[in-house]
């Protein structure tokens, strides 16, 4: 038998003013999985935080931080095989959107900080890794104000216990797209970024593949202007370091994309929202151990495209 394991948590979502009443803020989910077995083995955890509640004409709800501390006390996906066998460990942490408003305030959306929250053993099979961070959304607003996305940031730093043949990992994070205007003259709001870092080292053969994308802008009907789509930059800063210590011929392959949110559209005489910018130099390498092999690195930057309006100017696309 192949023994998997999933565990979820979600957390409940706040509750909605009215008449004035400010929205309440949503709630805490968390999850781990930690399971062993002789053969294939896969652990998954998934965290979700719950949304703020929306308030017609007060300030609404936070939607929920999910924060993994940067030392945790045992990862909360761990995926152990004592006979050899394929692993595969999983985080993926959502945090809650904020609470919309109509002629108030909208909330805060939730931040996702997550590090070092996968673990997979093996003596021989394969081992991969899977780590996702994925920042709430912006509150909407009609007449109000409305809310800018959450800021996501996924970290491993991780050295293999065992020895997998081929060790992947799959480091993501992805800002909060900012929240709309929809009427009464509310602008939309920025997206906000998704920050990833990962140090990978194997004994053999060995992938990373990094990747963070920025949330697009809100939306307007009839607002001044739209949301701005945010950039993704790492300059002369490794983000993506994928290492190999074996003795023998491998391979290693170290990739990073980095992707600019789109600026929002405006359907009225409000002005579009700029693209945001993607630039990549000297963000990823990577090395073979002493018997050498094949080390191919890769950097992909795609910006994100300007927002159009109807009856104002359109938003610039990003630079990559």
């Amino acid at each position: 038998a192949s023994p998997i394991a999933t565990a979820i948590g979600i957390g409940g979502n706040g509750g909605s003013g009215t008449t004035g009443a400010n929205g309440a803020n949503g709630a805490l989910g968390t999850a781990s999985a930690n399971i062993t077995g002789h053969h294939d083995v896969s652990a998954t955890v998934q965290m979700t935080g719950g949304n703020g509640g929306s308030s017609d004409t007060g300030t609404a709800g936070n939607g929920m931080d999910e924060i993994i501390p940067i030392v945790p006390a045992s990862p909360d996906a761990v995926a152990t095989s004592i006979g050899g066998g394929n692993v595969a460990a999983s985080s993926i942490v959502t945090a809650g959107n904020a609470g919309s408003t109509g002629t108030g305030i909208a909330g805060v959306a939730g931040n996702v900080v997550l590090t070092n929250d996968v673990q997979a053993t093996t003596a021989g099979g394969t081992a991969t890794l899977t780590q996702n961070a994925i920042a709430g959304n912006g509150g909407d607003a009609t007449g109000g104000i409305a809310s800018a996305g959450g800021f996501a940031s996924s970290n491993l730093f991780y050295t293999d216990p065992g020895t997998a043949s081929l060790l992947t990992a799959n480091v993501a994070a992805t800002g909060g797209n900012g929240g709309n205007g929809l009427g009464g003259g509310s602008s939309g709001a920025d997206g906000s970024a998704g920050g990833a870092l990962a140090v990978i080292t194997g004994g053999n053969n060995v992938t990373l593949k990094g990747a963070m994308t920025g949330g697009n802008g809100g939306n307007t009907l009839d607002g001044l202007s739209a949301g701005n789509g945010a950039s993704e930059i790492g300059l002369n800063t490794t983000l993506a370091n994928a290492i190999s210590t074996s003795g023998g011929s491998v391979t290693v392959n170290s990739s990073l994309t980095a992707t600019g949110g789109n600026g929002g559209t405006s359907a009225g005489t409000g002005n579009g929202g700029n693209g945001g910018d993607a630039r990549l130099i000297n963000a990823t390498t990577g090395s073979v151990g002493t018997g050498g092999g094949t080390l191919a690195l890769t950097q992909i930057s795609n910006a994100g495209n300007g927002g159009g309006s109807t009856g104002g100017l359109a938003g610039n696309g990003g630079n990559a």
